[in-house]
């Protein structure tokens, strides 16, 4: 009896890029020290810089994509070399400064010494992959999994709001005119964070997401789904920062994160 037929492909990935980002309006202009316009809902104060140079990034990128028969992956690692990239800093700019603490003085608050936008050096290196691996004709597995790290070069310290590590898997399973599926997200915790900008530390979480599709026709397709199925409280990394007396949220805290919520589509192709 001969052996069964195997199909595997596979391909090296090799990447080089350069990219360059002129500083945003607010970077540039901001003239007195603001929360809400370039503050980016972090509690910091922040006045342009009308100096500003653009940030280029140079990036090496090296990956594999892979395929055999039911099982696919395209594992990719990166190096990003950013000069002049543009980051909140001390501000020296002395009226800036001095009108923080005399709102601090007239307001009995206490908000921090501004920042400004500057420019500094900064790496970033990492991992991503994603993957599928059909395991019968009607159940699928998959995932991704993303990795970045962010350091400044210029000072021993991290850059500002990078996501820490995080993965999804999802298993999936199809019939002739319905589907379903169900995904668990993993975000670890942030302690790599910016002295520089007082940045908060961020612990770890999971969510469980729930979605199924039916293909009432062959042009009606309807979809539901459920994220956040056990109303996990978490909070983001990257999300904003609670800047206003509220009896449930310090101020100061992160925002948390969305409740259990869910939605309804209906798709029509013509």
């Amino acid at each position: 009896m001969p052996a069964p037929k195997t199909s595997t492909s596979s391909s090296w990935y090799l990447g080089v890029a350069q990219k360059t980002r002129s500083p945003s309006y607010q970077e540039r202009y901001l003239w007195i020290p603001l929360e809400a316009t370039g503050g980016l809902a972090d509690g910091n104060t922040y006045t342009g810089n009308i100096e500003l140079d653009p940030e280029v990034s140079r990036q090496l990128e090296f990956g594999l994509d892979y395929s055999h028969q039911s099982l696919t992956f395209s594992p990719r690692i990166f190096y990003s070399k950013v000069d002049d990239y543009i980051q909140g800093t001390p501000s020296k700019v002395a009226p800036a400064v001095m009108f923080v603490n005399m709102m601090n003085a007239m307001n009995g608050t206490n908000n921090p010494s501004p920042l400004q936008f500057n420019n500094v050096d900064a790496e970033l290196y990492g991992f991503d992959m994603d993957w599928a691996w059909q395991v019968s004709p009607h159940w699928a597995v998959s995932g991704i999994v993303n990795y970045v790290r962010g350091k400044r070069d210029d000072i021993n310290d991290n850059l500002y709001r990078i996501a820490p590590a995080n993965a999804s898997l999802r298993l999936d399973y199809s019939a002739s005119n319905w589907s379903a599926g169900i995904e668990g997200i993993g975000y670890d915790s942030q302690d790599k964070v910016s002295e520089t900008n007082r940045e908060q530390k961020s612990s770890g979480y999971g969510l469980v997401n729930l979605s199924a599709s039916w293909q009432a026709t062959s042009a009606l397709q309807l979809a539901l789904g459920v994220n956040n199925v056990f109303d996990k409280r978490y909070e983001e990394h990257l999300g904003g920062y609670n800047r206003v007396t509220n009896p449930d949220i310090d101020k100061g805290s992160r925002l948390p994160g969305y409740g259990v919520n869910g939605f309804a589509r209906a798709m029509f192709m013509f």
